[in-house]
């Protein structure tokens, strides 16, 4: 199988732009549980997050990808909405918004560790993509996973409870 780069290129691309929003996300989501038990951990997952975007941005780059301006503008657009905090504007960690959140977090997460699942098979056809490095970014993804689901777990009766 030859990869199509115009294809490849453009998924890429898409997923950059949902990348942008995830930092945001993440970034807001650390303010949320500034000040409990959690805000290292979600400080920790910011760090991560912020380093699988500019590890997929240096893949676009090393395959020699760029963005158009159209996606590069609505990256933009996205990471100041979601900067803005939609989710959860009054930064609660209880309640529905913080529920919210959380879910929009894990979904976040999984659709990056979709990402780096699709690469790796597809590092079976093309040499250029690194299938130890595309690995750890998975692994490293199914790690944010179980970090999330632990503080919903572990949180879950404060935000519903009375």
């Amino acid at each position: 199988m030859v990869i199509d780069d115009a294809k490849l290129s453009g998924y890429l691309g898409n997923h950059l732009m949902a990348a942008e929003s995830g930092v945001r996300l993440f970034g807001a989501a650390e303010q949320t549980w500034k000040g409990t038990a959690f805000e290292p951990v979600l400080a920790g997952l910011h760090r991560d997050i912020v380093e699988d975007r500019n590890d997929l941005a240096a893949l676009i780059g090393s395959l020699g990808y760029t963005l158009g301006t159209a996606k590069t503008a609505l990256a933009w657009v996205g990471g100041q909405l979601s900067k803005a905090g939609p989710l959860n504007p009054l930064r609660m960690s209880k309640g529905m918004a913080g529920q919210f959140e959380l879910e929009a977090l894990q979904s976040a997460v999984h659709g990056k560790e979709s990402l780096w699942t699709s690469l790796l098979a597809l590092s079976q056809f093309d040499d250029r993509l690194d299938p130890k490095k595309l690995q750890r970014l998975k692994d490293r993804a199914g790690t944010q996973q179980d970090q999330l689901a632990e503080i919903m777990d572990r949180t879950i009766s404060e935000r519903f409870g009375t």
